[in-house]
Protein backbone atom coordinates (compact mmCIF):
# COMPACT_ATOMS: atom_id res chain seq x y z
CA UNK A 1 0.00 0.00 0.00
CA UNK A 2 1.13 3.36 -0.35
CA UNK A 3 1.66 5.79 2.52
CA UNK A 4 0.31 9.42 1.47
CA UNK A 5 0.99 12.58 3.78
CA UNK A 6 -1.39 15.26 3.96
CA UNK A 7 0.48 18.49 5.57
CA UNK A 8 -0.04 22.24 5.93
CA UNK A 9 -0.46 24.70 8.28
CA UNK A 10 -3.34 24.85 10.89
CA UNK A 11 -6.49 25.45 8.85
CA UNK A 12 -4.67 24.29 5.76
CA UNK A 13 -8.00 21.20 5.65
CA UNK A 14 -5.95 18.51 6.75
CA UNK A 15 -8.53 16.68 8.72
CA UNK A 16 -11.66 18.24 6.76
CA UNK A 17 -10.07 16.18 4.25
CA UNK A 18 -9.92 13.20 7.14
CA UNK A 19 -13.84 13.70 8.02
CA UNK A 20 -14.70 14.03 4.33
CA UNK A 21 -13.28 10.43 4.32
CA UNK A 22 -15.61 8.72 7.16
CA UNK A 23 -18.26 11.00 6.08
CA UNK A 24 -18.62 12.78 8.84
CA UNK A 25 -20.09 15.34 6.52
CA UNK A 26 -20.96 15.51 2.82
CA UNK A 27 -18.32 17.45 0.67
CA UNK A 28 -19.88 21.47 -0.54
CA UNK A 29 -18.89 20.70 -4.08
CA UNK A 30 -17.42 17.52 -6.57
CA UNK A 31 -17.39 14.18 -4.38
CA UNK A 32 -14.83 11.97 -2.49
CA UNK A 33 -14.19 8.27 -4.50
CA UNK A 34 -12.65 5.10 -2.91
CA UNK A 35 -11.71 2.96 -5.67
CA UNK A 36 -13.26 4.97 -8.10
CA UNK A 37 -16.34 4.63 -6.25
CA UNK A 38 -18.44 7.86 -4.72
CA UNK A 39 -18.24 7.18 -0.79
CA UNK A 40 -21.89 8.22 -0.60
CA UNK A 41 -22.50 4.81 -3.08
CA UNK A 42 -21.33 2.85 -0.11
CA UNK A 43 -23.39 1.22 2.87
CA UNK A 44 -22.08 2.88 5.79
CA UNK A 45 -21.38 -0.04 7.76
CA UNK A 46 -18.96 -1.51 4.72
CA UNK A 47 -17.26 1.98 5.09
CA UNK A 48 -16.57 1.91 8.60
CA UNK A 49 -15.03 -1.26 8.26
CA UNK A 50 -12.89 -0.19 5.46
CA UNK A 51 -11.39 2.87 6.96
CA UNK A 52 -10.44 3.43 10.17
CA UNK A 53 -9.39 6.82 11.78
CA UNK A 54 -6.99 7.32 15.08
CA UNK A 55 -7.34 10.83 15.87
CA UNK A 56 -5.61 13.59 17.98
CA UNK A 57 -7.53 12.78 20.77
CA UNK A 58 -8.02 9.02 21.53
CA UNK A 59 -10.86 8.48 23.03
CA UNK A 60 -10.54 5.84 26.04
CA UNK A 61 -13.04 3.86 28.67
CA UNK A 62 -12.30 2.53 31.53
CA UNK A 63 -11.53 -0.91 31.10
CA UNK A 64 -8.34 -2.86 30.01
CA UNK A 65 -5.77 -1.99 27.25
CA UNK A 66 -7.33 -5.15 25.76
CA UNK A 67 -11.04 -4.01 26.01
CA UNK A 68 -9.71 -0.68 24.43
CA UNK A 69 -8.12 -2.30 21.88
CA UNK A 70 -10.62 -5.19 20.91
CA UNK A 71 -13.38 -2.49 20.90
CA UNK A 72 -15.86 -3.43 18.64
CA UNK A 73 -14.01 -6.41 17.63
CA UNK A 74 -15.86 -9.49 16.91
CA UNK A 75 -14.35 -12.42 19.22
CA UNK A 76 -11.48 -12.21 21.50
CA UNK A 77 -9.10 -14.15 20.43
CA UNK A 78 -8.78 -11.02 17.88
CA UNK A 79 -5.88 -9.17 19.59
CA UNK A 80 -3.00 -10.37 21.33
CA UNK A 81 -2.53 -7.96 24.37
CA UNK A 82 -0.68 -9.10 27.24
CA UNK A 83 -0.95 -6.56 29.76
CA UNK A 84 -4.15 -6.90 31.54
CA UNK A 85 -3.49 -3.37 33.31
CA UNK A 86 -6.63 -0.75 33.61
CA UNK A 87 -6.49 2.45 32.09
CA UNK A 88 -8.73 4.68 34.47
CA UNK A 89 -11.53 6.57 33.47
CA UNK A 90 -10.73 8.11 30.07
CA UNK A 91 -7.06 6.20 29.79
CA UNK A 92 -5.80 9.20 32.89
CA UNK A 93 -3.57 6.52 34.20
CA UNK A 94 -1.95 6.71 30.86
CA UNK A 95 0.42 9.02 28.82
CA UNK A 96 -0.30 10.64 25.58
CA UNK A 97 2.01 8.53 23.91
CA UNK A 98 0.54 5.54 25.35
CA UNK A 99 -3.21 6.69 24.53
CA UNK A 100 -2.02 7.12 20.96
CA UNK A 101 -0.22 3.27 20.62
CA UNK A 102 -3.62 2.03 22.16
CA UNK A 103 -6.06 3.89 19.22
CA UNK A 104 -3.34 3.31 16.88
CA UNK A 105 -3.57 -0.95 17.98
CA UNK A 106 -7.44 -0.36 17.92
CA UNK A 107 -7.35 0.56 14.38
CA UNK A 108 -4.87 -1.89 13.04
CA UNK A 109 -6.86 -4.90 14.57
CA UNK A 110 -9.38 -4.10 12.32
CA UNK A 111 -7.53 -4.69 9.82
CA UNK A 112 -8.47 -1.52 7.63
CA UNK A 113 -7.89 -1.47 4.20
CA UNK A 114 -7.74 2.64 4.41
CA UNK A 115 -5.87 3.78 8.01
CA UNK A 116 -5.99 7.45 8.49
CA UNK A 117 -3.65 8.77 11.18
CA UNK A 118 -4.97 12.45 11.72
CA UNK A 119 -1.51 14.17 13.63
CA UNK A 120 -1.58 10.93 15.50
CA UNK A 121 2.09 10.26 15.44
CA UNK A 122 3.38 13.85 16.15
CA UNK A 123 6.21 13.76 18.46
CA UNK A 124 4.76 11.13 20.27
CA UNK A 125 6.44 7.82 19.00
CA UNK A 126 10.12 6.75 19.46
CA UNK A 127 11.81 5.50 16.54
CA UNK A 128 11.43 1.63 17.71
CA UNK A 129 7.51 2.55 17.98
CA UNK A 130 7.64 4.37 14.64
CA UNK A 131 9.41 1.27 12.90
CA UNK A 132 6.84 -1.15 14.14
CA UNK A 133 3.93 0.22 13.50
CA UNK A 134 5.35 0.95 9.35
CA UNK A 135 5.58 -2.82 9.49
CA UNK A 136 2.60 -3.60 10.91
CA UNK A 137 0.95 -1.47 8.49
CA UNK A 138 2.66 -3.31 5.62
CA UNK A 139 2.55 -6.82 6.99
CA UNK A 140 -1.57 -6.49 7.51
CA UNK A 141 -2.85 -5.57 4.26
CA UNK A 142 -3.63 -2.19 4.75
CA UNK A 143 -3.72 -0.65 1.12
CA UNK A 144 -3.74 3.01 1.72
CA UNK A 145 -2.30 5.07 4.86
CA UNK A 146 -3.11 8.87 5.19
CA UNK A 147 -0.99 10.60 7.49
CA UNK A 148 -2.18 14.12 8.44
CA UNK A 149 0.45 15.69 9.81
CA UNK A 150 3.15 18.38 10.22
CA UNK A 151 6.17 16.33 12.06
CA UNK A 152 8.81 16.51 9.56
CA UNK A 153 9.81 12.59 10.33
CA UNK A 154 6.37 11.14 9.54
CA UNK A 155 6.49 13.67 6.20
CA UNK A 156 9.79 11.95 5.13
CA UNK A 157 8.53 8.62 5.81
CA UNK A 158 5.53 8.85 3.23
CA UNK A 159 5.60 7.79 -0.41
CA UNK A 160 4.23 10.71 -1.33
CA UNK A 161 3.36 14.40 0.17
CA UNK A 162 0.43 15.94 -0.43
CA UNK A 163 0.38 20.07 0.61
CA UNK A 164 -2.30 21.97 1.39
CA UNK A 165 -2.93 25.55 2.04
CA UNK A 166 -6.42 26.96 2.71
CA UNK A 167 -8.82 24.12 1.38
CA UNK A 168 -6.62 23.48 -1.88
CA UNK A 169 -4.06 21.88 -3.00
CA UNK A 170 -0.32 23.64 -3.56
CA UNK A 171 2.38 20.92 -4.28
CA UNK A 172 2.64 16.96 -4.68
CA UNK A 173 5.21 14.30 -4.92
CA UNK A 174 7.62 12.59 -3.11
CA UNK A 175 9.57 13.87 -0.14
CA UNK A 176 13.00 13.95 -2.06
CA UNK A 177 10.72 15.78 -5.50
CA UNK A 178 9.18 18.00 -3.20
CA UNK A 179 12.59 18.90 -1.32
CA UNK A 180 14.20 20.14 -4.36
CA UNK A 181 11.51 22.47 -5.62
CA UNK A 182 11.76 25.09 -2.51
CA UNK A 183 8.42 25.34 -2.26
CA UNK A 184 5.95 24.75 1.39
CA UNK A 185 7.09 21.68 1.95
CA UNK A 186 10.75 22.49 1.86
CA UNK A 187 10.09 25.78 4.19
CA UNK A 188 8.01 23.42 6.26
CA UNK A 189 10.95 20.63 7.20
CA UNK A 190 12.84 24.43 8.13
Amino acid sequence: GEVTALAGLNGSGKSTCAGLLERFYEPGAGEVLLDGVPLRDYEHRYLHRQVALVGQEPVLFSGTIRDNITLGVPGPAQAPVFRPADVGEKGGQLSVGEKQRIAIARALVRRPTVLILDEATSGRLDEGCWYLLQQRVRSWGVRTVLLITHCPRTLEAADRVVMLERGAVVETGTPAELRDHRGPYSRLLQ
